[in-house]
């Protein structure tokens, strides 16, 4: 199979993945999202990166049904820059609507991303006025010290 071809069931994968909320139409903006959506769909990841010191950087996954461009780095697997990632996540416009601007994204939590075996377009961007966040390590992401005997 070719490149292209590829790509293109790739991109039929994507369309057939896309749920929305009943009632919804799949061009809608961000801004009139509903309160909860959930969302499924195949794109190339993008890292953001910004000035706010190590690990501040964001990935960036857009939607290419909706145009809508999403924040998934709230996931628990990282995307792999050059390699086709499945988002599936919930977007939450109440509770996470002020860090929508921290990365250039809506923010997409909880968020699962998977990488795909497909290659795409490696794509770092630079920060652009967004400040990223603060890298804190998750308190349950690491285990306790063990005593060794």
């Amino acid at each position: 199979m070719s490149v292209r071809a590829a790509r293109l069931s790739v991109a039929a994968a994507a369309a057939a993945l896309t749920v929305t909320s009943p009632g919804m139409a799949a061009d809608t903006a961000a801004s009139s999202v509903p309160a909860q959506t959930t969302v499924s769909f195949i794109a190339c990841p993008v890292y953001r990166d910004t000035n706010n010191g190590r690990k501040s950087g964001c990935w960036l996954a857009t939607d290419m049904t909706s145009g809508i461009r999403y924040d998934v780095s709230a996931g628990r697997s990282k995307p792999q820059i050059g390699r086709d990632v499945l988002v599936e996540g919930t977007f939450a416009a109440g509770t996470l609507a002020a860090a929508t601007d921290a990365c250039g994204g809506q923010v997409l939590a909880p968020v699962h991303v998977s990488v795909l075996p497909t290659a795409c377009s490696s794509v770092m961007l630079p920060a652009e006025g967004f400040p990223g966040r603060v890298f804190q390590v998750p308190k349950d992401g690491y285990l306790p010290p063990a005593d060794v005997v």
